[in-house]
């Protein structure tokens, strides 16, 4: 058994370094999947894992790898002051979903399943489409558009603010608020930015104590009302706790995990023009497009797991408490277990094997919805444009600096109307 590596190379890897964000991530996990698959990052001290076999067998291994790996080992020396500013405006955050583990997470997962199942997507895909063409209505026109806050942006934030009860011309703090929640999980964050965040998420869950009220007095077939009716029916201290933890996590997958993901496939459409025709004329390699594009783009690079005991990976020794960072953004570019990782591949056998949105209990509820409007913006903007091309050669992109998320945030695009 070995210690982690820590390659002697002239500059040492570590996501915890500013500069070690959006596309710099890449030849690091390239580099570390040869060298050091298991690698304890000097920066964190959490181990990170590269390996696609490790890091889906760890999401899968409850029994030794907890979700309860807290504020990712983090130890805030101002987490009092953080719970009096949520305690100002209302319940104080406690575990998400994410951080149960089974049999308890079961129990915890159950009502917003239903919730789900209950939810009839399939009738709103009308409202989604419409709302796709007319954010694509607003540049059509103009043969060029820097399609993040455009489009990637706007569109699903909309969708979820309908979703939620958010008032419509609200929308777009979804997105301020999903940024600033992904924000709060860096293992690097400083004292005082803690404390701007904390005020920043009680200012949200004070809105959506509101929103909530509201709906409770009106109730219809949206999803926020499903979700009251199986998560809250009581009317709870607890249950609205629960309530607003859950809907946090719905503003961050419309917010970071949506918005990239359509950034990020925007970019695979202009650097890959021969798919464009076929997305076209082909719904399945449409639906294969999404695969591929939630595989590459891998809008959550990485969650966090605590060993329970002392544990072994791939040879190397991990003492009991440590945070293991299974990097989903490394396992989807493995080549051992997709070939060829950069290339857009629409008859991968695997296509599905990805763990973009997690794998097992831990799965998003949520992906179904992303996986729909992923598709139904795809085929919008391949039925009505053509000949789509980076429109400020390698500056057309601007990448998130996020520890935990990935993706553009600025992409410049022309296009050719049909």
């Amino acid at each position: 058994m070995s210690e982690a590596g820590t390659k002697e190379k002239d500059e040492a890897i570590s996501f915890g370094c500013p500069h070690m964000v959006g596309e710099a991530r890449q030849p690091a996990y390239d580099r570390l999947r040869k060298e050091a698959p298991v690698y304890k990052d000097p920066i964190t001290g959490n181990y990170v894992l590269t390996r696609y076999k490790d890091v889906r067998s760890t999401l899968l291994n409850h029994r030794v790898f907890s979700n309860d790996a807290g504020m990712v080992g983090r130890r805030s020396p101002v987490q009092d002051q953080v719970e009096a500013i949520y305690r100002a405006k209302g319940p104080v955050p406690g575990r998400n979903l994410q951080t149960y583990d089974p049999p308890e997470h079961k129990a915890h997962r159950a009502p917003i399943d239903r919730a789900f199942d209950h939810w009839k997507l399939e009738q709103l895909r009308g409202f989604i489409k419409e709302q796709a063409d007319r954010f694509i209505d607003a540049f059509i026109d103009q043969g060029e558009v820097e399609f993040v806050s455009a489009y990637a942006i706007p569109f699903p934030n909309l969708v979820f603010a309908d979703q939620l009860g958010v008032a419509h011309e609200d929308y777009l703090l979804l997105k301020h608020w999903a940024d600033i929640a992904v924000e709060e999980i860096n293992p690097v964050l400083t004292p005082e930015r803690e404390l701007e965040i904390a005020h920043i998420l009680a200012g949200m869950v004070e809105y959506f104590q509101r929103v909530i009220k509201a709906t409770r007095a009106n109730p219809d077939d949206r999803l926020l009302s499903h979700l009251i009716a199986t998560v809250d029916p009581d009317e709870t201290d607890e249950g609205l706790a629960e309530l607003l933890i859950v809907i946090r996590a719905i503003v961050v997958a419309a917010g970071d995990t949506t918005t990239f993901g359509l950034g990020g496939g925007m970019r695979l459409l202009v650097e890959n023009p021969h798919l464009v025709a076929e997305i076209r004329d082909d719904h399945d390699k449409l639906l294969a497009f999404v695969e591929e594009t939630l595989r590459i783009v891998s809008p959550v690079q990485t969650l966090f797991r605590k060993a329970r005991e002392d544990v072994e990976i791939g040879g190397v020794a991990i003492p009991k408490g440590s945070i293991i960072e299974a990097r989903y953004g490394a396992g989807d570019l493995d080549p051992e277990a997709f070939p060829c990782p950069y290339a857009v591949d629409l008859t991968r056998e695997n296509i599905k094997n990805h763990v973009g949105f997690g794998v097992g209990p831990h799965a998003c509820p949520g992906m179904v919805l992303a996986r729909t409007e992923m598709e139904i913006t795809f085929k919008a903007l391949v039925d009505r444009m053509d000949n789509f091309r980076a429109a400020r050669g390698m500056d057309s992109y601007e990448y998130a600096t996020s520890y935990i998320a990935h993706g553009p945030v600025k992409a410049y695009i022309a296009f050719d109307r049909r």
